[in-house]
């Protein structure tokens, strides 16, 4: 894990946050939700322990797209920018894509393959689940 400080925020700038302290390996999920949430047909997440994370202005709305879990989303700009799982609130998730400076993270591995897109082809050797990792 990397040890540093991450910066982030929505496309239009009203929601910002920071992170001080490790991120976990990144996860591209292909989850059939992040790809409707994001509208994209992969999304890739990050997180860390809820006590790094911090927001600098409001917090975004969030919308509860399961029992399991909420995300925010910027309702301006409609930037994704973070995940919560309701059984783990000492974790926090942010979208890649949400934080201003992504290259230095840890590869991670591919999740909920099995509702991946058919022409979604695997180029790397990263590990890769068929539904979800348990911690």
């Amino acid at each position: 894990m990397a040890e540093q400080s991450y910066k982030g925020g929505c496309l239009c700038g009203r929601y910002r946050y920071r992170i001080e302290g490790p991120l976990l390996p990144v996860v591209h999920c292909h989850c059939s939700m992040c790809r409707k949430s994001s509208g994209a047909a992969i999304l890739s997440w990050t997180g860390t322990a809820s006590e790094n994370f911090a927001w600098e202005r409001d917090e975004p709305p969030l919308f509860h797209s399961s029992e399991q879990a909420s995300r925010g989303f910027c309702p301006r700009c409609g930037t994704q920018l973070c995940f919560q799982y309701t059984a783990r609130p000492d974790w926090s998730f942010v979208s890649v894509g949400s934080l201003d400076e992504a290259d230095g993270l840890e590869r991670g591995y591919h999740l909920w393959t099995s509702g991946r897109l058919p022409w979604i082809n695997f180029d790397n050797d990263l590990p890769k689940y068929e539904q979800g990792k348990a911690r």
